[in-house]
């Protein structure tokens, strides 16, 4: 008690000691969730919700962007680079947000992200028993029998192999969750990224491909058109699968959208840690090149994805007719699937396409696809694409079967 009377006489006021011996103030219950490395808070008892993301550690700290807003989508208080293992920086973020918002205590609610963050960086996944993990309740399948759920699966093909019109159509298959002709969608929102082409030659084939389906009320894929490099963007594309609850992407097309070299083993990976980072279905289509059956560029291509799925099409008997082959020429999680086979017909003019019905067809036997330039070149071909690579005569026959 002295010290006290003391401590007042020397000028301590009453005020400061209520606040120093008073109980702690209650700041509710915070969301969090971590999605493909960025995490978001939300205090929805104090209106304020918080974002960490671009986090970056080196030998002097952890580094990261942190933006602390009203909730909703409304102008941030502050955005600003912090350390989150330096309390002085932290510090000084409080400091600058605290007349924003004098009703909080802002430096307990960015501590407490901070501890999250640090957590959830470093800890990564939790390990798991898989003797007692159960199965998941949905389908292996987000669309039966090419994409499985949560992997990356790649679509490629020559020009003009309607690589396109295939990733349109199933993404509207899986966006109204349809069954038809022994394809089966489990319903989801779609995301298209297009690197290639305008968001109205998108509409055009969603439309006319929609108009072919003849069912009342489908639901259009959303679409974004890209024109930084994927792995740049990676931070918006994230925020598009939260806000509008994306569960497939289709990216249209590698080739574009990797930022680099495609022949580079450091630029496709680093491409393909972007893609499994959102976390999501991911569907890729890419290219072939002129004088080889296989997908250009680097051969972790072919590693990283799950699935591989070749095209190729033969003419109709009209020209508002081809033929679109797929080949399962890659796997890991099955065996490959016979040859599948679907006709498009396109009916328009000039100016626009109006419909185009896809329907199941018989794989053509006189079909000139795949390698069909005869085994000498096919071979010939293969060992240019893979010459610094050692390789068994059983596993080069397996490659290109």
């Amino acid at each position: 008690a002295s010290d006290v009377t003391e401590w007042l006489d020397n000028g301590g006021t009453v005020e400061f000691l209520n606040e120093l011996t008073g109980e702690l103030p209650e700041y509710g219950t915070v969301e969090c969730k971590n999605i493909g490395g960025i995490f978001f808070f939300k205090w929805a008892d104090k209106n304020i919700q918080a974002e960490i993301s671009v986090i970056k550690e080196n030998l002097n700290g952890l580094y990261c962007e942190v933006v602390f807003s009203p909730l909703g989508n409304a102008k941030p208080y502050i955005r600003n680079i912090v350390n989150l293992l330096k309390a002085s920086e932290k510090s000084t973020f409080a400091k600058s947000l605290q007349p924003k918002r004098e009703d909080i205590q802002c430096a307990e609610l960015l501590e407490e992200a901070s501890e999250e963050v640090i957590k959830g960086y470093r800890e990564g996944e939790d390990v798991v028993d898989l003797d007692t993990l159960e199965a998941p309740r949905t389908s292996k399948y987000r669309l039966y029998p090419f994409y499985e759920e949560s992997e990356i699966t790649t679509l490629y093909g020559a020009h003009e192999t309607l690589k396109s019109y295939k990733m349109y159509y199933d993404a509207i298959l899986i966006q109204n969750g349809l069954e038809i002709d022994g394809l089966r969608a489990a319903k989801g929102n779609v995301l298209i990224l297009d690197y290639e082409t305008h968001k109205f030659a998108g509409r055009e084939r969603v439309k006319a491909l929609i108009k072919g389906l003849r069912k009342q009320g489908l639901k259009s894929p959303l679409y974004r058109k890209c024109k930084r490099a994927l792995p740049l963007d990676i931070l918006n594309i994230q925020k598009l699968i939260l806000e509008h609850g994306i569960k497939v992407v289709f990216v249209d097309s590698v080739g574009m959208s990797c930022g680099g070299d495609a022949n580079s083993q450091e630029t496709m990976t680093s491409y393909y840690r972007a893609l499994r980072a959102l976390d999501v279905t991911v569907i890729t289509i890419d290219h072939e090149p002129r004088d080889a059956n296989n997908i250009y560029g680097s051969v972790y291509k072919e590693i990283i994805a799950r699935d591989i799925f070749e095209t190729s099409t033969t003419a109709g008997a009209e020209d508002t007719i081809k033929h679109l082959i797929v080949k399962h020429t890659k796997t890991n999680n099955r065996g490959r699937i016979p040859n599948i086979s679907f006709k498009f017909e396109f009916d328009g003019d000039e100016d626009s396409i109006e419909t185009v019905i896809v329907s199941r067809a018989e794989v053509p036997e006189t079909a000139t696809v795949f390698g069909a330039e005869g085994t000498k070149d096919t071979l010939i071909a293969h060992f240019k694409k893979n010459q610094n690579i050692p390789d068994t005569p059983k596993h080069t026959a397996y490659q290109i079967k």
